[in-house]
């Protein structure tokens, strides 16, 4: 046998070396193959339910408006109010849900895509939101025969849950403001993602007067049902994708936070040790959100980039 048969044999078995040659590492096992990334068929199945589901949210208001009923300005008006709310209401489920951090969304659209797709998204809300509110408060003022700002009063003071729906649209509008690039630029992050934060709020306030004005939602039936279906799913989503997955992540890997290295005036290093780190589903290029909870750190998360894979389970 040769020495190079002798230490390859060696290398197999972690067994001593003869000539003075020393036992290689044992080599660790190597890493599971990654989840399949998905091509531009998921990217389309999501565009065509998402198109689904804004027919499906103004599909009622034109099953239940029967013909010539739409006669007159205040009945035009009346009527673009309430398709302009189904709207809003279901484009602010449809922000929720993109922005849950759930594997399967990031997996088929891509983290990157889905932000710029959120924002957009996001002008096309707010237009819809306001002109809601607009065109619900003239309706009805033409109708009521009162001035504006008497039928705001009396939309908050007669109306069930009109509070709460002023104090979403409200938010609404300020998180739509605040998310336009040359005003998010000049804001402390942390004071920006924190008012974002409030559209869950929006939400769970809006929620209440759908249901007990919308023409739609007023009454009992699978259209009703089907609308508390989706703000549940909707509400389990960022449950799930911002807590549980989360934690058992970190459950599962105990990542822990190895060292602090200043680079630069402006770069700071940190070091993640934790266990199975090979079998972490990661590729070079890719983002890591990272969230660290201890004191004077804060809860702002924190974006890196992955290293190339073979170097992967050094980083955390």
């Amino acid at each position: 046998m040769t020495y190079q048969d002798t230490y390859a044999a060696g290398r197999r078995t972690g067994t001593s070396l003869p000539y003075g040659g020393r036992s290689a590492a044992p080599v660790p096992p190597p890493p599971p193959p990654a989840l399949p990334r998905r091509g531009p068929g998921g990217r389309r199945a999501l565009a065509a339910v998402f198109w689904l589901g804004l027919v499906a949210a103004v599909l009622p208001w034109w099953l239940d408006t029967l013909a010539g009923s739409l006669a007159g300005t205040t009945a035009l008006l009346t009527a673009a109010g309430r398709i302009t709310g189904l709207v809003a209401g279901y484009l602010l489920l449809v922000q929720v849900a993109m922005m849950s951090r759930l594997g399967v969304l990031e997996r088929w659209v891509g983290g990157e895509r889905l932000s710029r797709l959120h924002r957009d998204l996001g002008a096309t809300l707010l237009v819809a939101v306001l002109a809601h509110l607009s065109l619900i408060v003239v309706a009805y003022a033409g109708l009521e025969e009162k001035s504006i700002l008497g039928e705001v009063g009396s939309l908050l003071s007669d109306y069930e849950d009109m509070v709460a729906a002023f104090v979403a649209a409200g938010i609404m509008v300020l998180v739509g403001l605040t998310g336009i690039r040359a005003i998010r630029t000049v804001l402390p992050y942390e004071l920006w993602y924190h008012l974002h934060l409030t559209s869950y709020a929006a939400l769970l306030l809006g929620f209440g007067h759908q249901f007990s004005n919308g023409a739609q939602l007023f009454h009992p039936g699978p259209v009703r049902t089907g609308w508390i279906g989706a703000y549940l799913l909707v509400l389990a989503a960022p449950l799930w994708g911002r807590v549980v997955a989360p934690l058992h992540f970190n459950l599962r890997h105990r990542l822990r936070v190895a060292d602090v290295v200043a680079e630069s005036t402006d770069t700071i290093s940190i070091y993640l040790t934790g266990r199975r780190l090979n079998q972490i589903d990661m590729l070079g290029g890719q983002y890591f959100r990272w969230r660290f909870l201890n004191a004077g750190a804060g809860g702002s998360p924190t974006r890196s980039r992955s290293p190339p894979r073979p170097t992967a389970a050094g980083s955390g």
